[in-house]
């Protein structure tokens, strides 16, 4: 159960992959129901209150998470080029200054922004939580509506991190997990090692988003890819 390949309790980075194969499964099916996005909401409050629907299979991160996919799917945000980026960075650092005092504060437990477990787990009651969860919400949207609109629409240096994601995401976890081991980067000073976790984030994403890495990665993936194709056409081909 605690091998991080258990895709019944996936761990580390593969409940997101896991998560993504539902949500590319569903959403053209749910993108048509009428109120869809209201209704994830709700559902996204109310899965909290099942104490069943925690880790297994990542059930409450695959119904939290699948709001933002869905809202992602179904909506242009052209309307928020029409909003003056003074206004939109403004809404992102009072957003992002008010969650980071609600965790310090602890109003907002940490557990609760990860979405991956129930209110009562998160030791809150059901109103609590839901009340909590909607102030999250709210928050997440802000700064996302934000990120997107300050995106600037031509390319910097830091492009390419966005262009390789995947592979970034993929691998960055073996890395962190290896030098983890190692504890060369654990100082007795708490500032001293959020500087030494930024610096070393900042790293990895810029040496994992090299283009030679990511071409090795596509070839892999295409080969893989028709690997797949070719056995499946094995498959049905008639006899």
């Amino acid at each position: 159960m605690d091998s991080p390949f258990n895709f019944l309790f996936p761990q580390l980075i593969y409940w997101y992959l896991l998560c993504l194969c539902f949500w590319r499964i569903s959403v053209g099916a749910i993108a048509g129901i009428r109120f869809a996005v209201p209704l994830s909401i709700l559902f996204t409050l109310y899965i909290g209150t099942c104490p069943k629907a925690d880790r297994f299979m990542s059930i409450s991160r695959a119904v939290c998470f699948f709001t933002f996919f869905l809202i992602g799917y179904k909506f242009s945000f052209q309307w928020i080029e029409k909003i003056k980026k003074l206004y939109l960075a403004l809404a992102l650092a009072g957003s992002i200054v008010l969650t980071i005092a609600l965790y310090y504060k602890r109003i907002i437990p940490v557990k609760m922004y990860e979405y991956i477990q129930s209110y009562s787990s998160t030791k809150v009651t059901n109103v609590a939580g839901i009340e909590m969860r909607i102030v999250m919400m709210v928050l997440a949207f802000i700064i996302t509506f934000s990120l997107i609109g300050l995106m600037p629409s031509k390319e910097y240096f830091f492009t390419i991190l966005g262009r390789n994601s995947l592979c970034i995401y993929l691998v960055h976890i073996f890395v962190i997990k290896a030098v983890a081991q190692t504890k060369v980067l654990s100082f007795s000073n708490t500032w001293a090692n959020v500087a030494a976790a930024v610096m070393l984030s900042l790293a990895i994403c810029f040496c994992l988003s090299l283009q030679v890495l990511n071409t090795a990665y596509n070839r892999l993936v295409s080969k893989i890819s028709t690997a797949l194709i070719i056995q499946k056409d094995l498959h049905i081909s008639p006899t």
